[in-house]
């Protein structure tokens, strides 16, 4: 037996639940989460810059540095985020920047044998299992790539179709695209998307969310569709608001190329989750001077073909879902699209994280492996991380 399924055993005997009201242990994975109390929700929380190691090129300049915020955070805050929670967000920081640098470091030592450019194509088969009869009218995409691998991520995945279903309208469609996912559960996915105006698409192999993002643009394009804006959605995600894709279609009118929402958590009642939020994980950074992003994260994310280069698309080298979304939006800045990669703070959707230890280390070292392949890329990445701040524009 694995190392990962004895410690699942054992967070499963371990599981104990009260009311939302009293002190809830849950242990999951060996990891002990014990929910916050949040007595106040302030309309910004100033977070220090997240993973300071991206720009000071020093693990431990940028723990030091996260730490020193957390700190001053204690006075700043002390009535909005109790002095406990500061503590566990300490911790937090103090582990994750030590495996986001083992991450990175890890990503160095490999061998770039077979590396793929952004204009390469990895080897791939394309299946088209179903598709509205008609796409005529349809101006407006949202996408949805998904890898289900356990009956978790089904879930995930199904609550994520519903709430897409819930807002779509006459000219919108959804695409969703199944990378790769095991025999077992592509019925269940079928199943899921077996309504009108829903296009499923399967890869095989498998071959990461990048690519996956590719094929549905690529679908749109080659369709001789009228589709003009995608939206991008994680399969753990969930739209709570039905204007979600209409704030992002009135937004791509107004300053079209890359617009970029707002993340919160699904269950805020975790620390683990309250460090999400605080620290605005998948929010992106601003130029404030320039008044532009200079990344977003495609968990919410929208485009809009005529403001991008002809036939732009994501690096299918970044096969994990890390730094691929930072990757489009620089490459899109160094194409002349400074002033088009904008935030949209009405266009929420709800992140389901990670809050068990495995996974929560598992998704920080995958950001340092993607940040080693960010600046291989792209070496400016760092100055630029450093000359921006991180949205303020979220609440807790």
């Amino acid at each position: 037996m694995s190392l990962y399924a004895l410690l699942e055993k054992v967070g499963r005997l371990g599981l104990f639940c009260q009311s939302r009201a009293k002190i809830k242990l849950v242990l999951k994975g060996s990891f002990l989460i014990i929910p916050h109390n949040r007595h106040r929700t302030p309309e910004s929380i100033c977070p220090p810059d997240m993973t300071g190691v991206k720009s000071s090129g020093s693990g431990w300049i940028g723990l030091l540095r996260s730490v020193w915020w957390n700190v001053r955070a204690c006075g700043r805050y002390r009535n909005v985020v109790g002095r406990l929670d500061l503590v566990l967000l300490i911790l937090f920081q103090f582990l994750l920047t030590i495996d986001y640098s083992f991450g990175k470091t890890w990503a160095g030592t490999c061998s770039k044998a077979g590396r793929i450019g952004c204009d390469g194509r990895l080897g791939k088969h394309v299946e088209e299992v179903d598709k509205p009869a008609s796409l005529s009218g349809v101006e407006h995409a949202v996408v949805v790539p998904v890898l289900v691998r356990t009956n978790d991520s089904l879930t995930q995945f199904e609550r994520a179709v519903r709430s897409v279903h819930r807002i779509l309208k006459d000219d919108e469609i959804l695409i969703v695209v199944d990378d790769g996912s095991p025999t077992q559960f592509q019925k269940a996915i079928q199943a899921s998307c077996s309504w009108p105006k829903i296009v499923l698409l399967r890869h095989c192999p498998n071959v990461g969310p990048a690519s996956s993002r590719n094929t549905a643009m690529d679908w749109c394009r080659s369709n001789r569709s009228e589709i003009q804006t995608v939206c991008f959605l994680d399969a753990d995600c969930v739209v709570p608001d039905a204007n979600w894709s209409a704030a992002h279609r009135a937004q791509q009118k107004e300053v079209p190329g890359i617009v970029c929402g707002r993340t919160i958590s699904l269950n805020p009642e975790t620390w683990v989750s309250l460090y999400h939020d605080v620290f605005g994980t998948l929010n992106g950074r601003m130029f404030e001077d320039e008044n532009n992003l200079l990344y977003g994260a495609t968990c919410n994310m929208s485009i809009r073909f005529d403001a991008l280069p002809d036939g732009f698309r994501f690096d299918p080298q970044f096969r994990t879902p890390a730094f691929e979304d930072v990757e489009f939006c620089v490459r899109a800045r160094k194409t002349g699209l400074t002033k088009n990669i904008t935030f949209l703070s009405g266009a929420v959707i709800k992140h389901d994280y990670s809050t068990d230890a495995l996974g929560f280390i598992e998704q920080f070292w995958r950001y340092g492996q993607g940040h080693h392949r960010m600046l291989e890329a792209h070496p400016e990445y760092d100055a630029w991380f450093a000359a921006s701040s991180p949205m303020l524009n979220f609440s807790i």
